[in-house]
């Protein structure tokens, strides 16, 4: 938290609006990275061709769907 106030108090706002700027481009770009890219390419890896967020096995009437679980774990890790 100090050092968010020491930048507040350096750059001005203008400073905190371009950084939130900034963090949400570069948000988009590492969503499509993950989703575009290393999702296909782990889908087809791990079986699961097509989308890596679909993918699930079924037990009775349940789905376990681990690739969502994959694709948040790579989509926060890459953030």
């Amino acid at each position: 938290m100090k050092n968010f106030i020491e930048f507040i108090r350096e750059q001005g706002i203008g400073g905190l609006a371009v950084g939130f700027i900034l963090g949400g481009a570069v948000s988009k770009v590492v969503a499509s990275l993950v989703n575009d890219l290393i999702n296909p390419i782990l889908g087809i890896v791990l079986g699961a061709a097509g989308n890596l967020a679909d993918a699930y096995f079924q037990i009775g009437s349940t789905k376990i769907m681990w690739g969502s679980f994959i694709n948040t774990v790579l989509d926060k890790k890459s953030n």
